[in-house]
């Protein structure tokens, strides 16, 4: 607590003036983000737009995170301001930025991932030629870390191609919101998870939006199995939360669930037959190959990885559908589309 303590007064000593007047505000949130954070920031000094400032949204990091913020704060290569949350909410950590940069355009970017160096300067042309635009969103180009992340990553990629579209693909890794049109429009906080799909929804019912696929963003999928399989369990509880509260259904989000049922029931009479759950991971697989660049050897990995996204994704649905039935309060809750606030933006500096 000490050492997070020093950092904190080495910030306040070392601050540097906040320019609130600059046409562009890069909003990134941290935790624990020490290891990605660096080429995070790097990624901004590279931009061919210059005009921008940067708000780091630091929820109570236990690393090094805030020690390598400080450095780009000293060498004043980029002109960051360190807001702290606190909450350990993604969506309290946004809103605490869109409170912050009340006016502009406030372009997201998620700590462990880099922006392409024209980012902003695709963002701020886009605006330029509409104005009117309330939010664009542009292009995950996946990368990797471990040879397990390089099959997800051709997985993932295959699956944006063939069921991602339209509102779908907005994205708060590679986002762009113009505060001058929507005013007074936050993100939920009641959705922990699926935030973004929940307010692009919820803007998109009202303004303009575009997706602009030249506006790239360098995406990181998860390193290990654990890891795929916590997100995949949690993207299907709250994508189930997400469609309750739009009362918009694609089969899509359940064919896993069908195809489990419908192969449990086969195995009644045949045991044997259980084994054709296996059918649907292999036709998303061959999928994938068709779909990417991906070798032979790749294969078992990328299997693999179709095979934990939907059972964990099976499993997170089934989790969402019975919390729905159960709780009437939660029911209740994404029912009346009621907002929470944030309260707690305290200011680091």
């Amino acid at each position: 607590m000490k050492k997070h303590s020093d950092v904190t007064k080495k910030l306040e000593h070392n601050t540097t003036a906040y320019q609130s007047n600059k046409i562009i505000t890069v909003a990134i949130l941290t935790y624990n983000s020490a290891k990605t954070i660096n080429e995070c920031l790097e990624s901004l000094i590279a931009q061919t737009f210059k005009q921008f400032d940067v708000i780091v949204i630091d929820d109570n990091s236990t690393d090094n995170t805030l020690k390598i913020v400080l450095k780009y704060l000293k060498n004043k290569k980029l002109n960051i301001k360190i807001l702290k949350n606190g909450s350990h909410s993604i969506p309290t950590g946004r809103n605490i930025a869109l409170r912050k940069a009340k006016r502009g355009i406030v372009a997201f970017l998620d700590s462990d991932d880099s922006a392409q160096s024209d980012w902003l300067e695709i963002i701020t042309a886009t605006y330029k030629k509409d104005p009117s635009l309330a939010m664009i969103f542009g292009k995950q180009v996946l990368t990797y870390n471990t040879y397990f992340a390089k099959a997800i990553a051709y997985n993932d990629s295959a699956a944006r191609k063939l069921f991602i579209h339209g509102i779908l693909l907005f994205c708060t890794c590679n986002c762009a919101i113009n505060r001058d049109v929507i005013g007074d429009y936050y993100f939920n906080e009641n959705f922990k998870v699926a935030e973004d799909l929940e307010f692009a929804t919820r803007v998109g019912e009202n303004y303009k939006w575009k997706y602009v696929s030249r506006m790239k963003v360098n995406h990181k999928t998860r390193d290990n199995p654990q890891e795929y399989a916590k997100q995949m369990y949690l993207y299907g509880i709250w994508k189930i939360y997400y469609n309750y509260w739009a009362s918009s259904y694609r089969i899509i989000d359940y064919v896993p669930l069908c195809a489990a049922i419908f192969c449990i029931f086969l195995s009644l009479f045949n045991p044997y037959l259980l084994f054709a759950i296996f059918i649907l991971p292999l036709a998303q697989m061959t999928i994938s190959i068709l779909n990417s660049e991906a070798a032979v050897i790749d294969l078992p990995t990328m299997f693999i990885g179709w095979c934990i996204k939907n059972t964990s994704w099976t499993i997170g649905v089934i989790c969402g559908v019975i919390t729905l039935l159960s709780i009437p309060n939660l029911r209740k809750m994404f029912a009346s589309k009621k907002l929470t606030r944030s309260v707690n933006g305290n200011e680091v500096l």
